[in-house]
């Protein structure tokens, strides 16, 4: 093994220090450089290179796997979550049908507001004639093909507003 030599400071230097400080001395190993070439060590070992098939598609497969329980366990969330608010606006529904009901309306309304029913004779009734809308067909639709069909929709739209 080789060994080199490298110098650094023991103390940082300041500007109102004159004095250098002392160098210590530090030894570093220098190690060396070692070349992977893939397809050359898959040709001198192709045990390895199997195994590292073979360990790939599995770690493929134990992460779709997780992916797929995550999915899972959140859609399992997701349907508790939907069953129980469903069955929270059943019981909205129930209650919604309860307080429109026209018997407590009649009796809301005759207790607590002092109404009563009203009488045939006092009844004003209204005929009222909607007049009949004939519909209206769709328009062929408009084909802009040409560059320069924006500028004549302008000229139209300025002419128009002369």
């Amino acid at each position: 093994m080789q060994r080199e030599t490298v110098w650094t400071p023991a103390l940082p230097r300041t500007r109102r220090a004159a004095v250098k400080a002392p160098r210590v001395r530090r030894r570093a190993l220098a190690l060396p450089r070692i070349r992977v070439e893939p397809l050359a060590l898959a040709r001198q070992n192709p045990l390895v290179a199997a195994t590292l098939l073979v360990s790939l598609a599995l770690i493929l497969y134990l992460v779709q796997a997780n992916t797929a329980t995550a999915m899972q366990i959140q859609l399992n969330q997701m349907r508790a979550a939907r069953s129980q608010l469903s069955a929270v606006n059943a019981q909205l529904l129930v209650q919604a049908d309860r307080l429109v009901a026209e018997h407590r309306i009649e009796t809301l309304a005759t207790t607590r507001l002092g109404m009563r029913p009203p009488s045939l004779n006092s009844a004003l009734w209204l005929t009222v004639r909607v007049p009949e809308d004939r519909p209206r067909l769709p328009r062929p639709p408009r084909v802009t093909t040409q560059p320069l069909d924006w500028m004549e929709r302008a000229w139209q739209l300025i002419h128009a507003s002369l």
